[in-house]
């Protein structure tokens, strides 16, 4: 499923990682929040892309300029910083919708529901192009944000459906991908 997928994608956005301990950064100088980390068990999958119009991405030796060409600017190009796609050994697919805010999460939200549609449609896309690499019946997901302050409460009070971990130079939690993604 997952390399059915990472060819879906154009290599540019591919972001590499190895090992049961990863950490995904951000790179403003001026960041709070420099980091997020993840981990997973022995026998699980994951593939990152990092979706950042900023970073000079060449494609036929020119530089992308929009992640999305097609939507006019503003809002349109809105979208989370990384998204992971995540197989447990035995279980489902999943994407993590993930963002790193330091103090002001202003379009959060409509980063991470711009990458929730996103990643579904990698996933119906990859899944239309080669059905028989794929178990899973639907793409699940996990969004998460990653930030210096609590902007999210834990529990059954979150409406937004966010997993809100700190991340700063005090602190700087781990998510265990292992426990938040559930298999229904």
């Amino acid at each position: 499923m997952l390399e059915a997928i990472k060819n879906t994608i154009f290599g540019g956005y591919h972001y590499p990682c190895k090992g049961n301990k990863f950490t995904l950064t951000e790179d403003s100088k001026s960041a709070k929040c420099k980091e997020a980390k993840f981990e997973v068990k022995d026998g699980d999958q994951y593939l990152v892309f990092k979706f950042d119009p900023s970073k000079k991405i060449k494609r036929d030796g020119n530089n992308i300029k929009q992640l999305f060409s097609f939507f006019e600017e503003g809002e349109y190009q809105s979208i989370c910083d990384y998204i992971i796609f995540y197989k447990k050994s035995k279980g489902d697919l999943f994407a993590i919708i993930c963002n790193l805010k330091s103090d002001n999460i202003g379009n959060n939200v409509i980063q991470i529901n711009a990458g929730e549609i996103f990643a579904d449609f990698i996933y119906k896309t990859a899944k239309r192009i080669s059905p028989d690499n794929f178990t899973s019946k639907k793409l699940k997901i996990v969004k998460v944000l990653f930030s210096s302050i609590r902007h999210y409460s834990e529990g059954k009070n979150n409406q937004s459906g966010i997993i809100n971990y700190l991340s700063n130079s005090e602190t700087s939690r781990t998510m265990l991908l292992y426990n938040n993604c559930h298999n229904e």
